[in-house]
């Protein structure tokens, strides 16, 4: 029985979000491996500026280029089209774990939050797989950034929605807090989203220093929170169209 931790991001730079979970299981006896589900860019064609960030990233935790798959290039999914492209993406992962079943394997994705309808497809897909397939892998996943609360199109950063949720934490090594930091840096043709994001990412990591994650039990069909998705404010994708085109579409999958 092998056993591995697999990362299933959305996009090239989601990893800042778990750097920390991402580096324990580099430094383990467990196999990592890590996906990009979209190219990170318009088309199809992978963003590689985005990339060579991403790896220059990931190349400080411990991790190699051929631990890396680049699902998104594969299957041809843009930024932004996780959910035009659910079937594909769900049956690549499916035979995936079909193929392990009889390994002992962790996976760690976006948490469900109403911040970025990538995010939140990615979530549901994974979920899906696995408790409509009698999978027995774990799922754990980490939150980035939603809007639950906040008015406009304002946000919250790597911060849990529901207590009821049995979100659970480690602790970060003071070190390793400012190391993650620098990481954050990695990514300058994203200087937009680090304005806005970076700010609240050095002060958690400083005064707070945790790494959030919360497993992930089977979908009841619910939005992720009351109230408009940030998605949904942003106009990035209609919380409307989130529910027929891939709530639905989830239900309907055998």
């Amino acid at each position: 029985m092998n056993k591995i931790d697999l990362y299933i991001f959305s996009h090239l730079d989601d990893e800042f979000g778990i750097f920390h979970q991402l580096k324990q299981s580099l430094l383990s006896d467990r196999e990592t491996l890590i996906i990009y589900t979209t190219s990170s860019s318009k088309d199809e064609n992978v963003n590689e500026i985005r990339l060579q960030e991403s790896i220059n990233s990931l190349t400080m935790l411990g991790a190699t280029r051929n631990q890396i798959i680049l699902l998104g290039k594969e299957l041809k999914v843009p930024d932004l089209r996780i959910i035009d492209r659910i079937d594909y993406i769900y049956s690549y992962l499916k035979d995936f774990f079909e193929e392990r079943r009889n390994d002992h394997i962790v996976v760690f994705t976006h948490s469900y939050e109403g911040g970025h309808p990538d995010h939140d497809a990615l979530n549901l897909i994974v979920r899906d797989i696995k408790y409509k397939n009698n999978f027995v892998f774990k799922i754990l996943s980490f939150p980035l950034y939603h809007g639950e609360g906040m008015p406009w199109i304002f946000y919250r950063v790597m911060h849990f929605q529901d207590k009821k949720d049995k979100w659970f934490s480690s602790s970060i090594p003071l070190s390793k807090r400012f190391f993650y930091i620098r990481l954050l840096f990695n990514y300058k043709s994203q200087v937009k989203t680090l304005i806005g994001i970076a700010p609240f990412y050095i002060l958690k990591m400083l005064f707070l220093g945790e790494q959030l994650l919360k497993e992930e039990k089977i979908f009841l069909g619910k939005l992720p929170h009351k109230g408009r998705t940030l998605y949904d404010k942003r106009n990035m994708y209609s919380q409307l169209d989130f529910q027929e085109y891939v709530i639905k579409k989830l239900q309907n999958i055998s």
